[in-house]
């Protein structure tokens, strides 16, 4: 069984770096899913500065996420959050 469309939303801070890296593993889980189309859009949020917040990040952000806030135009403040 196969998967016609499936449409991803990427939330990235190093988004020009990272497209590449995003590109390469969305074909690979493509072949593993079994998806025919897969689209997917980037949206560029808040770098965080120390490499030890992102589960803090990632909890903010699937907490705005999941009440509809636009996390491209929040400010994200850590000591903050």
């Amino acid at each position: 069984m196969s998967i016609s469309n499936l449409h991803c939303i990427i939330y990235d801070s190093h988004m020009p770096m990272a497209k590449k890296l995003f590109s390469d593993i969305i074909q690979l889980l493509c072949k593993l899913i079994n998806v025919n189309n897969l689209l997917y859009t980037y949206v560029n949020v808040t770098h965080q500065i120390y490499i030890s917040s992102c589960g803090v990040f990632t909890i903010t952000y699937a907490i705005d996420i999941r009440f509809g806030f636009d996390l491209e135009k929040s400010p994200y403040v850590l000591t903050q959050m």
